[in-house]
Order: structure tokens, then sequence, then C-alpha cells
């Protein structure tokens, strides 16, 4: 039995790029604020401290007082500050030249501010690949920390998994403090008096040290947090608690830790993260099923020792779970390698600043948070992207073929000083992106309605939740009967979708994904052709299909040319339709999913030029026939779009909400608007043309 033991306490504090404002401000007043208020007053309580680059910037910018108090903590030995990579981003999808430049931008930040270049480093999300240990270790870095998940993935017994260890690549290392996963739940969830029994529990069991780590923001911005934690006085018993048990609980820094002891030992970690993370990488049915299996065997006398061989997925799952985020990852690559070859101009450094700010990780993945499904973090990320490829390209104007999504098959890529477009041959000659680039904003970002394993926990009626309940475990919901709004797409959201339906298909079936597809051209492979630069980017798309009219089965064939206009942010896409036979009783029509952002908003909303539109809020819905153009204007931006059709249209809309979960609980999210112009087509020698024209005013 140890006399003693020392506890190493982190705190990580973080608010994603992209975030309004008013929740940096929120966050500071109700958590990061307070947190000091409290820990002033307690002076034998120490602290690290890792607060991510889009905080540290907001703070600089809107709240240096708390800095200030933060420098005067550091220098009474009170706060030790961990750096990381700046902006926050995932490692493990960067180049390797990122990842070292986001490194040293943190430390850089430190040392200007706080007078000394960090020892440890913060790992986002927990998420680790071996190889990190060299990066880190060749960076300056002593030391990180990692779960104990991480240590019972490489084989380390339990009762192992405490002080901390040696890793290593290539000959560089770091040390690793293994946070203990029981603590993670117990504070702030709990009474105090419950982690000094654990921890006591610990020092009678042999172990000298034990490390927590978790989020800052779980002391006062997770829901009913700010109560408990400040108002109702937790946090003060807490450190009270500590302070009264002195005698056997020393409360050490991270860094004073590694540097006066030895690692327990060499150990190799595999590729993993937290056990939570590990679900949400998953596939909806196989998280399900994993839930499963565990809570199966849960009881079981053997579960203790065999739990540490039943993993989910790992990390870069999200990007073959969601094609959005593994969109966002190709399109970074792209303009990262742009921006790598830039370092001689004058604004390179701006551009590598725009380019790390859109890898900050929240946007690209999701499990308890909104992430990925909240578009004004995909927002960001795409306007970091295009205003570094602005920084660091010439923007000449261009065509070329690339196999932009890296599934072996070649995308068309058109580009100019005012626009950008990707164009997916295999995925139905469908538009990926369309970056207009005065605004830097991707007006096709849109997202897919999916099934997610957390839609069949969701209650079928409002049930009462612990309001101490960490957000892990329990299912909240801001909406009445929400289960009405889980609807699944066949098919991912692209731009320029080609669909062949019946004459007299509804707005319902259209948007409860309930309509009859009488072709067989979505999600299709297209070849391509004509791909130019001269006189203006264009390319052709173009397919020979099949159609199945009332009269039976049909050949048909439909060419698409997207082609930029001479002047301005604008482009056709000109139809060209081919039929073997008689289609009649079928409507031809091409689907748009923007991304229009601010579908509630006042200042956002639908034209059409001679009407009165009963709802023309960008998250309505309607049916308008014989429209031959469409205005949407996007107020706060400002930004205006003006769509119009060769041929008069009949014209659906409807909004594509998706289900999601956040801290707050289940919530209903605008993603993008639908646009459905449809025609019946008119055949002259077995040809009917049609023209859709997109233009962007800005």
């Amino acid at each position: 039995m140890a006399d003693s033991i020392k506890l190493i306490m982190i705190l990580h504090n973080h608010q994603p790029v992209g975030n309004f404002g008013w929740v940096f401000e929120n966050a500071t007043v109700d958590s990061y604020g307070p947190y000091l208020d409290v820990l002033e007053k307690h002076p034998h309580i120490k602290t690290g401290l890792h607060t991510t680059g889009p905080l540290l910037e907001w703070l600089e910018e809107n709240r240096p007082d708390y800095l200030e108090r933060v420098a005067k903590l550091v220098a009474e030995g009170r706060i030790e500050i961990l750096g990381g990579a700046f902006y926050e981003p995932i490692l493990s999808k960067l180049p390797d030249r990122d990842k070292r430049g986001q490194i040293s931008m943190m430390s850089d930040w430190i040392e200007d501010r706080f007078g000394a270049r960090p020892e440890g480093c913060w790992v986002a999300e927990r998420i680790w690949e071996p190889y990190f240990a060299g990066i880190f270790g060749s960076e300056g870095l002593s030391y990180t920390t990692l779960d104990n998940t991480h240590f019972r993935y490489a084989g380390v017994e339990d009762k192992e998994i405490w002080g901390s260890y040696y890793t290593e690549d290539q000959g560089n290392g770091v040390r690793v403090l293994p946070i203990d996963y029981n603590l993670r739940y117990l504070i702030p969830f709990r009474e105090p008096q419950e982690t000094i029994d654990y921890i006591g529990a610990l020092k009678d069991r042999g172990v000298t040290a034990v490390t927590y780590a978790d989020d800052g923001e779980k002391f006062g911005v997770w829901p009913g947090t700010k109560k408990w934690v400040f108002e109702e006085g937790w946090l003060k018993r807490f450190f009270t608690a500590l302070e009264e048990n002195a005698h056997w609980i020393d409360i050490v820094l991270p860094g004073d830790y590694v540097r006066s002891t030895q690692p327990r030992g060499l150990v190799y970690l595999p590729t993993a993260s937290y056990r939570e993370m590990s679900e949400w990488a998953l596939p909806a049915r196989s998280q399900i099923q994993l839930v499963e299996a565990e809570k199966s065997f849960k009881d079981d006398s053997r579960y203790d020792n065999l739990e540490q061989f039943v993993r989910g997925g790992f990390w870069r799952n999200f990007l073959s779970k969601y094609t959005e985020s593994h969109n966002m990852y190709r399109r970074m690559l792209m303009v990262s390698k742009e921006v790598e070859g830039a370092k001689r101009k004058p604004c390179w450094e701006q551009a590598r600043k725009h380019l790390y700010r859109a890898q900050c990780n929240c946007g690209w993945w999701h499990g308890v948070f909104g992430g990925l499904y909240l578009n004004f973090l995909r927002r960001a990320i795409y306007e970091n992207l295009i205003l570094a490829e602005q920084l660091s390209s010439d923007l000449k104007p261009a065509a070329w073929p690339e196999d932009f999504d890296g599934d072996g098959f070649d995308e068309g890529i058109l580009r100019n000083e005012l626009m950008s477009l990707i164009i997916s041959a295999r995925q139905g000659g469908a538009a990926l992106e369309f970056d207009c680039n005065s605004k830097a904003f991707n007006l096709f970002d849109s997202m897919t309605r999916r099934e997610e394993a957390y839609h069949h926990l969701i209650p079928e009626d409002d049930v009462e939740v612990d309001e101490h309940a960490s957000i892990h475990d329990a299912i909240r919901s801001k909406e009445a009967d929400i289960r009405r709004y889980l609807i699944y797409d066949r098919y991912r959201r692209l731009n320029f979708i080609d669909h062949f339906v019946p004459d007299g298909v509804t707005l319902d079936d259209l948007s409860s994904g309930q309509w009859e597809e009488k072709g067989d051209f979505i999600d299709a492979e297209y070849s391509m052709s004509e791909l130019k630069k001269i006189p203006t980017p264009g390319l052709i798309m173009s397919r020979s299909g099949r159609v199945w009219p009332s009269t039976g089965e049909t050949g048909m064939t439909v060419r698409k040319q997207y082609v930029f206009a001479k002047k301005g942010a604008c482009f056709d896409v000109n139809y060209s339709l081919e039929s073997a036979g008689d289609i009649a009783g079928l409507l031809f029509g091409a689907e748009l999913n923007l991304g229009l952002q601010s579908g509630y908003a006042d200042d956002s909303y639908f034209e059409i030029p001679g009407r009165t539109l009963s709802d023309k809020q960008l998250a309505s819905s309607g049916v308008e026939d014989d429209v031959t153009e469409l205005l949407i204007t996007i107020g706060w931006m400002p930004l205006k779009v003006k769509i119009t059709f060769s041929r008069p249209a009949k014209l659906f809309r409807y909004p594509v909400e998706t289900v999601s979960q956040s801290e707050g609980g289940v919530e209903r999210s605008y993603q993008n608007s639908c646009i459905m112009p449809f025609w019946t087509p008119e055949f002259d020698n077995g040809i009917c043309n049609i023209t859709i024209s997109m233009e962007v005013q800005s």
C-alpha cells in the first residue's frame, strides 16, 4: 500500500473554427472564467491547461483579461500550459508537413504569450496513431496523455495502467500519461467524496500516480453543469475535499511529474481513441451490433478480462461513413498541396493559416456533438479552404481530370478566378462542389439524411432525464415528435442529379423519398469527354441508360454539358436527351441541393418574378408551374443566386433537414434546400434540349 498518490489534472478547453462569437462568450462566462474564480481561491490546487488555437485567438481579441489571469497562475506554478496542433485538427488526416506546422505554430504562440515552450502535447479527441510519437518527440515535446483504453488495446493489464509509459517511433518518442476512465465519469457528475474514495482505493492498490484529463466544457457548458458545478458549489466542494486530503493526495503538474519520475516501461500503443469514439466511427448498423454484443455479455464473469478485445472502428472510418467528410478531406489535401507549392509567395503565411483553420476537427465527424451535421462548421471549413486556394493559386481558367475523391476514377475540375466546379462521372455525372470565390462559399455543401444508431434510442414519449447525467448517458429531444423527421435518403445529396419519374409525382412523394424512379441514372457511371479550358472551362458528361415508361423499357441517352459563361460567376448545364422510344407519362428532372445556410432567417428567401409565394423562407416547401426563373437571396452574406430554365418547368422545393444529436439533445437541423425542376420532354428529331443556368451575384 502506497503512503500517498499523485493526482495529475488536465483541462482541455476548445471552441471550433466557425462557431458563433456568442458561443465563445457564453462558454467563457459560464465555464472558463468561473473555473478560474474557484481555482484562484484554492492555492493548493494545480492543473494542466490546454486551450485550442481558435479559442486562444478569440480570447486574445475579446477577453485578454482571462489570459492575463492564466498567465499569473502560470507564473505562480499553479497552471501548466500544454501545446498541441494549433487549430485542433485530427492529426491522422493531415499531411505530415501540416502536422508539424500546426504543432510549431502552437508552441510558438505559447512561448510568445506565456514565456516558455510547452513540454506536453494534447492530442485532439485522443485519436492516436503510433507514428505520432516520433513527430511529437522530434518537435521537442516530452509527454502526451491518452486514455487507459489505448493501453488496454496494447495488452497492458488494468492494474498496471497508471503513472506513465514511454513510446517511440523511429527513435523519437514521448512519455504517455494514461487518463483514468472512471475519473472521467465521476468528475464532475458525482459527489466529490466518491472521487476521493475512488482515488483512495487506487492508493490502497499500490497506484502512486493517476491522471484525470477531460473537456473543460464539462464544467459549466454541458447541460445542467453550470448550476451543478458552480451555483450548487460542486467545484468548490471538490477542491476543498482535495485540500482536506492533501496529506495523501499530492496534486502535481504533469510536466513536474514527468521530469521527476521514470516511466513504468515501454509500450507501443495501437491506433485508437476513447471507447465512445470507436463506437461512433462505425456505420450505424455495426454500431448497434457492437453495443448489443457488449450488453449481451456484460454480466458474464469473463467480461472484465475480455472487454479489451471488443472494440469498434477508428477515426478514419468517418471518411467512409460520411462521404461529405471524405470530400472535405480530399479538398483539403488538394489545397494543402497548392499551399505547399506557394512558399515563395508573399501571402504564403496567410494562406497556410487559412489551410490550418480549415483543418479544425469538429466539422469533420459526428458523435455526441453536432459536428459534421452543423452546416456553419462545414461552411467554415470550405471558406478557409477556398481562401487558402485563392492566396496560393493563380486561378487562371482551367479544366483538368483528377481522381479528386481517390476512388480510382477521374473527376472533372473546372476553375477560374470567380468560381470552381468539381463534377463526378462515377456519381451520376453530378456536381460535388461549386465554390463562389468572392464569398469563399461552397453553394453545393449539403448533407444526406442517414440512419444514426441513436435514432433507435429516441424515446416515443418525453422521459425524465437525471439533470446530473453525462450527455453520454442520456437521450434528450429538443422537439416533440421528432421521430417523424427520420427520413433516410437513397443516394447522396449532390447537384444535377438526373431523374425520370411518373407524371403526377407529388411534393410529398419527393420530400419523403417515396417516389418511384423510372430511370437508371442516379448514382450511375457517366462518361466524361470534351474537357476544355478554351474559350471557357467546360466538359461533357453522358450516359446511355434505360427508362421504364408505362409502355415498357426503352433506351435513353442523357448528355449534359457543364460550361462556364464568359463573364461573371455563372455557368450553364446544357442537357440533351435522346430517347430510343416513346416515354409518354414520364417527367425528366434535375435535382439541386443548395447549402443555403439560413433556412429560417427573415433576410433569406426565394422569389419567382411576377409571383407572390405564400411562404418564401429557404426552409419552405412548395410547387409552382411554368417557372423560368428562381431567385434566391441570402441576406446576411449577402449573396443572390439566379437559376433560369430554358423551358418552363414544374418546380418543386423542400428543405432537407436531418435529425442529429448534440450536447443539448437530439435536434432537427436545416441542411439545404432541394430544388427540383421537372419537364415533360418534347423531342425534335428524337432530341430534347434543356438548359439550366446558375449565376451567383455577390
